[in-house]
C-alpha cells in the first residue's frame, strides 16, 4: 500500500502542476473568447482526441501492457515493431482528414465555420500521436519521474501560446485552435522520444530481431487493440456525439456550457486516475498467481473508498468557485450539468478500478462488449430524451445512470471472471461513501456563498468516513508515509 501511494503522490502531484498551469490558459479562453469560443475549443478538442484513437489503434495502453508483460531482452524489439505501427496509422489518418475535411467539416461544425479549419487538425493528430507512444514507453519501462517531467511541458506551451491564439481567433484566425490542440503534445513527445532514444530502449535491438517479430508483435498488439480501439471509439465518440447533439439544438454557447462540465468532471478525475494508471496497469499486467491480483485490486479499491468521498466532497462545496476561477461568472450555469455529474464520480472511479484487469490480461472481446454496450444505451438514452426535454442537465442525470450500470458490471466481472468478491469492510466503505458524497451533494445543490455551517454539516460525517474507511492498518501506514512516526 505504501508503494502504491508513493507513485499516486508522485505522479498525482505533477497532475495537480499540469493542471494548475491549465487553470490559467483555460481562464483566458474563457474571457477572451466566452461560451461559444470555449465551445468551439471543446467540439475541436474532442474531435482530436476521436482521431488521436483511430491514429494510435487506442494502442498505448497495449504498449504499456506489451512491455511490462515482455521479458527484458524481448521489449526493444517490441518498441521498434509498435512505433512502426504507430507511424502507418497516423499517415493514413492525416491523409484522409486532409482530403476529406470540405465534407466532414459542414457536418461537424456547421456551415458557419470555414472546413478548411479540420485540415488544422492534423497538427494535434500528430502531436497526440506522438506523445501517446513514448510515454507509454516511459510508463512501460515504469521510468516515472521522466514521464512526469515531460507530461509537465505541454501546459507550459499552453500557457504561453494562449494569449495570442485567442486574439488571432477573435481576430477571424480559427486555425489557431489547430496550434492549441496541437502544439503542447508535441513538445511532450519530442521530450519523451529524447529521453528514449537516450536509454537505448530502441537501439538494444538489431533491425533483424525487430523484424523477425513483427508479426507476433502486430498480432499481439492488434488482438487488444481492436478491442481498445472500439471502447476507446465509442468513450471518445460517444462525448463528441453528445456535444455535437448540444450543439444543433442548443447552439455553440450551451455547448460550451455541456464541455465545462464535462471538463471539470474529466479533469479532478483524471488526477486520480493518472496517478494510479502509472503503477496500478504495469504492476496487475506483470502480476502472475492470483493471490497477487487479488490483493493488487483490493487495495487499489480500498485507495479509491478512502479518497474519493473526500476529493469529491470538496469539490461539491468549491464547484462555483472553481468555475469562476478556472472560467468565468458567464459559465456557471454549467453547474446544473456538473452537480449531477458530481454523484456519478465516485462510482466511476471504482468502476475504472474494477475493469481495468481486462486489459492488464488481454480480454478484449469483454471490455468491448462492456465499453461498446454501455455507450450505445447511452448515446441513445440521450438523444430520445434530449430530442424531448432539450436541457443540458438531463445529460447529467444520464451520466449518474450509466455509472451506476457500469460498476455494478464490472464488480460482477471480477466475480466470475477472477473469483474476488468485496470484504464486508470494503461493502460499508462503498456504502459510506455515497452517502457522504449525497448529503454534501444536497447541502450545497445551488451555488451560492460558502456558509460555515454547511461546511461543517458537509465535513464531520466525510472526516468520519475517513477515520473508519482508512482502519487501524491505514491510518498506521499513511502516518508512516508521511513521516510523522518511524516504522
Amino acid at each position: 500500500m505504501l508503494e502504491i501511494l508513493r507513485s499516486v503522490f508522485w505522479v498525482g502531484s505533477a497532475t495537480v502542476f499540469n493542471l494548475l498551469v491549465w487553470v490559467v490558459a483555460g481562464k483566458v479562453m474563457a474571457v477572451m473568447l466566452g461560451p461559444a469560443g470555449v465551445g468551439l475549443y471543446g467540439l475541436l478538442r474532442q474531435l482530436a482526441q476521436n482521431l488521436n484513437v483511430a491514429s494510435t489503434f487506442n494502442g498505448s495502453t497495449t504498449l504499456v501492457q506489451g512491455l511490462a508483460s515482455r521479458p527484458e531482452n524481448q521489449r526493444p524489439a517490441y518498441s521498434r515493431n509498435v512505433a512502426i505501427i504507430f507511424l502507418g496509422l497516423g499517415l493514413t489518418v492525416g491523409i484522409m482528414l486532409t482530403l476529406g475535411a470540405s465534407w466532414l467539416g459542414p457536418h461537424l461544425l456547421g456551415k458557419q465555420m470555414p472546413p478548411g479549419l479540420l485540415r488544422w487538425m492534423v497538427l494535434p493528430l500528430v502531436g497526440m500521436s506522438l506523445s501517446a507512444f513514448f510515454l507509454g514507453m516511459l510508463n512501460g519501462y515504469r521510468h516515472l519521474k521522466a514521464l512526469v517531467v515531460c507530461q509537465a511541458l505541454g501546459p507550459l506551451a499552453a500557457l504561453a501560446l494562449i494569449y495570442p491564439a485567442a486574439l488571432w481567433i477573435r481576430g477571424g484566425g480559427y486555425w489557431a485552435y489547430g496550434l492549441i490542440l496541437g502544439v503542447p503534445y508535441v513538445l511532450i513527445g519530442l521530450a519523451a522520444a529524447l529521453v528514449s532514444l537516450r536509454q537505448g530502449w530502441f537501439t538494444r535491438s538489431t533491425e533483424t530481431e525487430a523484424k523477425s517479430s513483427f508479426g507476433r508483435d502486430s498480432r499481439h498488439f492488434f488482438g487488444l487493440s481492436t478491442a481498445l480501439l472500439i471502447g476507446g471509439a465509442a468513450t471518445t465518440g460517444l462525448q463528441l456525439f453528445l456535444n455535437t447533439l448540444v450543439v444543433r439544438k442548443l447552439g455553440l454557447a450551451e455547448s460550451g456550457q455541456f464541455w465545462v462540465a464535462w471538463s471539470l468532471s474529466m479533469t479532478y478525475v483524471t488526477v486520480l486516475l493518472s496517478s494510479f494508471g502509472a503503477y496500478y496497469l504495469p504492476s496487475l499486467s506483470g502480476a502472475r498467481d492470483p493471490e497477487t491480483k487479488r490483493t493488487l485490486i483490493l487495495s487499489f479499491t480500498r485507495l479509491v473508498l478512502l479518497i474519493m468521498p473526500v476529493l469529491v466532497m470538496l469539490v461539491i462545496i468549491l464547484k462555483a468557485q472553481v468555475v469562476r476561477l478556472l472560467f468565468s461568472q458567464d459559465l456557471l450555469p454549467s453547474l446544473k450539468v456538473f452537480r449531477w455529474m458530481l454523484l456519478g464520480d465516485f462510482l466511476k472511479v471504482l468502476s475504472w478500478v474494477w475493469a481495468f484487469p481486462m486489459l492488464a490480461y488481454a480480454e478484449g472481446k469483454t471490455f468491448v462488449i462492456l465499453e461498446t454496450t454501455t455507450s450505445l444505451v447511452w448515446g441513445f438514452l440521450a438523444w430520445v430524451l434530449f430530442n424531448h426535454f432539450p436541457y443540458i442537465e438531463i445529460l447529467g442525470q444520464l451520466f449518474c445512470g450509466v455509472y451506476l450500470f457500469y460498476s455494478i458490471v464490472t464488480l460482477v466481472y471480477l466475480g466470475r471472471r477472477h473469483a474476488i468478491q468485496l470484504p464486508s469492510g470494503d461493502w460499508w466503505g462503498l456504502a459510506r461513501g455515497i452517502l457522504v458524497i449525497t448529503w454534501a451533494s444536497a447541502l450545497f445543490w445551488q451555488p451560492g456563498r460558502l456558509d460555515p455551517w454547511r461546511i461543517t454539516l458537509a465535513l464531520v460525517p466525510c472526516i468520519a468516513n475517513l477515520w473508519l474507511t482508512a482502519g487501524v492498518k491505514g491510518r498506521r501506514g499513511i502516518w508512516d508515509l508521511l513521516h510523522l512516526r518511524t516504522p
